[in-house]
């Protein structure tokens, strides 16, 4: 404040009206910022400000309130990051709260606007055109009922999306009928993939069905087999007894070096023999067998024998 000194500004009535109106433009501005941050400035907030404001960036100051709060809804709709017609219509009733605050409260918004645009690089011209002169106009010249008229008539201004003219209603439309589009997409896809799973789910059933299926021919042929195992033995019987005996070829002929013809003589002749030779046989077998007995016990007695001591009589 103390650097800037007081200062008297005359001016006709036609300007004074549109002085006023420069300030609820600033104002405006100033509740845009100050609710999107919370109060807590950040480094894009003299770039908002900048650009929403009409007079700060075209130098442009309204003959009717309508005007320019028709002007600050289609920037604050249209530059800054947040964008919403709720939201514009809150600052317009901040607006409506601070100016009707009195020169004081609209004072020191003024002075938290300087001091952003003192100490940004480029924006600080702003503050040299409009910001001082509105800090020294404030404190002389500005009269507390006006300014609680233009609160009122702030307050009681209406506008609709029609009067905004940037065919809101039209975009909202458009809005609406993509966003249920694409929510009938999203239920149509939902759709589709729990149609999917279902078939997934049938064709896996159908597989096991498929499976069993063919699972059990194989336990019928399992069953058939002792069939098969039964009929094997009449099978070879009937080989074997079909079979002539001259196409039966004896084992001896198959071991033994000899030809298949003598061993087959061999046994013919065997079986020519009368049965009294074979019992004969068997006889003489036998007597051979005892005397082989004998020799083995007596050899196995006299070795008792030399190991005790005694030398019994050999008989041989």
């Amino acid at each position: 404040m103390q650097s800037l000194p007081t200062r008297e500004y005359l001016m006709d009535p036609a300007v004074e009206k549109r002085l006023y109106l420069g300030l609820v433009d600033l104002m405006f501005v100033y509740n845009y910022n100050h609710r999107t941050t919370y109060g807590d400035s950040t480094i894009e907030s003299v770039w908002t400000i900048g650009k929403l404001s009409p007079a700060l960036s075209c130098l442009v100051l309204f003959p009717t309130l309508k005007e320019l709060i028709v002007a600050l809804y289609r920037r604050s709709l249209a530059y800054p990051l947040y964008r919403h017609w709720e939201l514009c219509k809150k600052v317009q009733q901040d607006t409506f709260v601070l100016l009707s605050l009195g020169r004081r409260g609209v004072l020191k918004a003024l002075l938290e606007l300087k001091d952003l645009f003192d100490h940004h690089d480029v924006y600080y011209i702003y503050s040299k055109i409009w910001l001082d002169d509105y800090c020294r106009w404030i404190q002389t010249s500005a009269n507390e009922n006006v300014l609680q008229s233009l609160a009122q008539q702030v307050n009681r201004l209406s506008l609709t999306k029609a009067d905004i003219n940037l065919s809101l209603e039209e975009w909202e439309t458009i809005a609406l009928v993509e966003n249920s589009e694409s929510e009938t997409d999203a239920e149509g896809s939902t759709d589709d993939d729990d149609d999917d799973s279902t078939e997934s789910d049938g064709s896996e059933s159908d597989s096991d069905n498929g499976t069993d299926s063919q699972e059990a021919p194989i336990a019928t042929s399992a069953t058939n087999v002792p069939e098969r195992n039964e009929a094997a033995p009449e099978l070879i019987s009937s080989m074997t007894t079909d079979r002539p005996s001259s196409a039966r070829q004896p084992l001896i002929s198959i071991i033994s070096d000899e030809p298949a013809s003598a061993s087959t003589s061999n046994i013919d002749s065997q079986e020519a023999e009368p049965p009294k030779e074979r019992a004969s046989t068997t006889i003489t077998s036998s007597a051979l067998l005892d005397e082989h007995v004998d020799k083995v016990t007596s050899s196995l007695k006299f070795i008792a024998l030399e190991k005790t001591g005694s030398t019994p009589k050999q008989n041989i």
